[in-house]
């Protein structure tokens, strides 16, 4: 017969914690038991028979080895019982273990089911907790409304009462009323008379007023004629402040990154926008990166342009004439500059053109041009060119820059109606002491009143209309220079009749008829001598000479030129041959340099 398999524990048990019995391996620890007792029984049951004898026929004749018989025999008595106790004792030990081992299951399926009961019970209990603490707010709620709703029924029994105590009053009032309103009756009856005779006095007060209508017509007529002069007045301010306020936030949305002008001329009919500057347009910058072409319109010689760059980053030039200034070529667009289209045609030359080029010489001489001096001329005037941070400080339709002096000068005689055509403009009449002025409204004038005369303090007031003022004798100099020197238009002595090119008199900036023509008077306005006081409709003045005049006139021949000047002149002198060109200061926000 085959050997019981023997029985070695796999499981130490000792290590599990609590009621962490491991089911499986105690299972596997008792079946390995199991077989092993199972096999030993069976292999007993083999040789013993149940009442504990040896089995009948195990032991054999033939199974003994020969010789054995005999020790068998002689010990086969001895010790017996002992061995069948032993064998006893170790099935007995066996069940035990066996019975053991299902007592341990037992304890450790019953401790699993009591902690599963534990859990169970703990959560039922949280519920009830959560249940007890929602039940309790809901109480605390229903609390406050009890709270709230007595309040309130305090307050409805407040306003009851005081509802009460109003109506009692209202009771008294109504008997009040009723006694006031018997006594109005009987004034009522009174008044009625007073009236009759208020009926008959406001018949003699209908005629009074009559009368006092017809001389606020009158009035009223007056009033309109002031009103409308007021209204002049009041437009020529709001032009002034409109410039003052450009003045002032312009170079906040116009920004250069280099020293200049933004608007470079490149050629007589072109230009472009230099790269680096860059235009805040409906508050988005816009800049240019590098130099792009100005859209032109087809330009007129004379006529002044406004440069705009729109919001698609292109520029465009415009017409803008101080009659008729120009508006916006698209919505948004923003005016950062302009320029003046003279008189010298394209492909002019120095010697086609009349320019001097002799040359100047140690005593003195004329200006000697070069082509190059006659290209930043032609078309467009390069030093009439002017952007938001580079300009002049007042009006600067018609000015051109002097780069040596750093002032504006008027390209232009001005004209008799500087309220019409500003300042400096071409194909004008010329202002003079027989070409009289219109006053300008900023002095009082209403479009109508004419000047008496043009002596230094009519053309003070002229040019400071325009936020200009009079030349001095050094700037004169300065701009005037260029002109072929010592010479004069001629002709009769009367003030010219237009402003025009004259070749020979085109000073190297580009002022016309810088000299030769007629007298400009200078600044600042200042007298010495005198022997008696003059009156000059303002008060008087007491001196006898004082007045500048720069450049010479028609008929002095070669007396005219850039250095001309005369100051024995009274200040109120007035003649024909006497005229005013502007000049202005330089505004530089950026202090660019040209």
């Amino acid at each position: 017969m085959a050997q019981p398999p023997r029985y070695n524990r796999t499981k130490d048990f000792a290590e599990d914690y609590g009621d962490n019995t491991d089911h499986p391996a105690l299972n596997a620890e008792l079946d390995a038991v199991s077989s092993s007792v199972n096999a030993i029984r069976a292999n007993l049951a083999l040789v013993q028979r149940d009442d504990g004898g040896l089995a009948n026929g195990i032991v054999t004749e033939e199974s003994l080895a020969p010789g054995l018989q005999d020790q068998i025999i002689a010990s086969v008595g001895v010790g017996i019982d002992d061995k069948v106790q032993e064998a006893q004792a170790a099935a007995s030990e066996a069940v035990n273990a066996a019975s053991l081992a299902d007592t341990y299951a037992q304890a450790s399926l019953n401790s699993a089911n009591a902690a599963a009961q534990s859990a169970s019970n703990a959560a039922g209990s949280a519920t009830s907790a959560d249940n007890s603490r929602i039940s309790a707010q809901n109480s605390a709620a229903a609390a406050l409304q009890s709270k709230n709703d007595a309040l309130a029924s305090a307050q409805a029994a407040g306003v009851s009462e005081a509802n009460a105590l109003q109506s009692e009053n209202n009771a008294a009032g109504s008997a009040q009323a009723a006694l006031a309103s018997e006594q109005a009756a009987a004034i009522s009856e009174g008044n009625a008379s007073t009236s009759e005779q208020n009926a008959a006095n406001s018949a003699g007060a209908a005629s009074l007023s009559a009368g006092n209508a017809a001389t606020s017509e009158s009035n009223a007529a007056s009033s309109a004629n002031a009103a409308a002069l007021s209204e002049g007045n009041a437009a020529a301010s709001e032009a002034a402040a409109q410039s003052y306020v450009e003045s002032l936030t312009q170079p906040f949305f116009f920004v250069k990154n280099y020293d200049g002008l933004a608007i470079k001329k490149t050629g007589a009919g072109t230009a472009v926008i230099q790269a680096g500057t860059t235009v805040i347009v409906n508050l988005v910058a816009k800049t240019f990166a590098v130099d792009t072409p100005i859209i032109m319109p087809t330009l007129t010689p004379g006529a002044d342009y406004s440069v705009w760059v729109l919001e698609d980053g292109t520029a465009q030039a415009v017409a803008d004439p101080f009659s008729a200034p120009a508006a916006a070529p698209a919505a948004n667009a923003v005016k950062i500059g302009g320029f003046h289209y003279g008189l010298i045609a394209s492909g002019t030359t120095p010697a086609s053109g009349s320019f001097s080029t002799a040359g100047i010489t140690s005593g003195g001489g004329s200006f000697g041009w070069t082509q190059s001096d006659v290209d930043k001329l032609a078309g467009i005037n390069e030093f009439s060119i002017w952007d938001l941070t580079f300009r002049c400080a007042g009006e600067q339709r018609g000015m051109t820059f002097d780069p040596i002096k750093q002032m504006w000068a008027g390209i232009y005689l001005m004209s008799d109606s500087p309220h019409i055509h500003g300042p400096s403009a071409y194909n004008t009449n010329v202002a003079s002491g027989t070409v009289l002025p219109y006053i300008p409204a900023k002095w009082g004038g209403n479009g109508v009143l004419k000047y008496s005369r043009l002596s230094a303090f009519e053309a003070h007031e002229l040019v400071s209309a325009f936020g200009l003022r009079l030349p001095t004798y050094e700037e004169f100099m300065g701009f005037a220079f260029g002109v072929t020197e010592a010479q004069s238009l001629g002709g009769a002595a009367s003030t010219i009749p237009a402003t025009a090119r004259q070749p020979g008199y085109t000073s190297r900036i580009g002022v016309e008829q810088a000299t030769g023509h007629q007298w400009v008077i200078g600044g600042p306005i200042k007298s010495v001598g005198g022997s008696a006081w003059a009156d000059i409709g303002r008060g008087s003045w007491y001196g006898s000479s004082g007045l500048v005049l720069l450049g010479g006139i028609r008929g002095h021949a070669a007396i005219s030129g850039s250095r001309c000047a005369i100051f024995f002149n009274a200040l109120s002198d007035s003649y024909w041959s006497i005229s005013v060109r502007a000049a202005g200061d330089h505004l530089n926000l950026g202090r660019a340099a040209r």
